[in-house]
């Protein structure tokens, strides 16, 4: 029995080990991000997830088939959005491997990737977001007597918030937000 024990111990004790995101300058931060993200990561398996909000509703879909593994202590993945026509977007997504996706989305005009910072470090359990891809968050303000509307994507970033809490935080209707899974 005590043998029993320590064997369901033994396989349910997987360490867990900080993980540091780091963004490089791009010269098109609006459609292009380059992530880095280091700590004891050689030879873990990953997955990256979509996840899309509309209208209350959050869908998710992992991009790769199977696991990516880590082949250095540090994961460079480069992420890319290119407008297809007013209401498709095409993500490509560089790391071990190459994935693509193409979304249909209300606002491509006006929607960049934006990084997802955190107030909180993150660990190598945690599902880890990457980048966000949005129209920012919407003001109405006045311009010469006119009641407009404006958007600031450096108050979504600097919130330093979860891309899961942005529509309540922004009163958002749409975004997309890409996360890094470690297995």
């Amino acid at each position: 029995m005590i043998v029993l024990f320590l064997l369901m111990i033994g396989c349910d004790n997987k360490q867990s080990f900080p993980v540091r995101l780091h963004y490089e300058e791009t010269e098109s931060p609006a459609s292009i991000q380059k992530i880095k993200l280091s700590g004891e990561l050689q030879g873990l398996a990953y997955n990256i997830r979509m996840a899309h909000y509309r209208d209350g509703v959050v869908s998710y879909k992992i991009l790769n088939g199977q696991p990516f593994v880590i082949e250095d202590t540090v994961l460079s993945i480069r992420i890319e959005a290119e407008p297809l026509h007013a209401h498709e977007v095409r993500f490509t997504i560089e790391g071990e491997k190459i994935v693509e996706e193409r979304v249909e989305v209300e606002d491509v005009l006006h929607s960049i990737l934006l990084e997802t910072y955190s107030a909180v470090p993150y660990f190598s359990k945690d599902t880890i977001p990457l980048i966000g891809y949005t129209s920012g968050a919407l003001y109405e303000t006045m311009v010469d007597g006119e009641l407009r509307q404006g958007g600031s994507y450096c108050d979504v970033r600097n919130a330093k918030r979860s891309p899961k809490e942005w529509h309540n935080v922004f009163d958002m209707k749409e975004y997309i937000w890409f996360d890094l899974i470690i297995e």
